[in-house]
């Protein structure tokens, strides 16, 4: 299991970066939202001691992701991503378990 974590408002989606999917597959990629405040996004800095909150948006299977995840870079390499409003609900991973 990998869980990926956004903090800027403008992070929508669960992005995996290719080389790690590629060279070291997780079963399950977990898309976690922080509530950070937004900073420079040229500084690419958080503040994490004002980080509060933390709301699991769901998670995808490795198969889904290699099957349906486009690749796109985003600023940092080229990443498989899904939006977070296409993940599936955290509760069926945990019912796994």
């Amino acid at each position: 299991m990998d869980v990926k974590s956004g903090f800027r408002t403008i992070h929508t989606r669960l992005l995996v970066n290719i080389e790690q999917f590629n060279n070291s597959p997780k079963n399950y990629y977990v898309g976690v939202k922080l509530d950070a405040q937004d900073t420079n996004s040229e500084q690419k800095l958080v503040d994490w001691n004002n980080i509060t909150t933390a709301t699991v948006k769901g998670y995808a299977e490795y198969s889904f992701m290699e099957k349906y995840a486009e690749v796109r870079d985003f600023g940092e390499g080229p990443a498989r991503w899904l939006p977070y409003n296409k993940l599936l609900g955290i509760d069926r991973l945990i019912n796994m378990f």
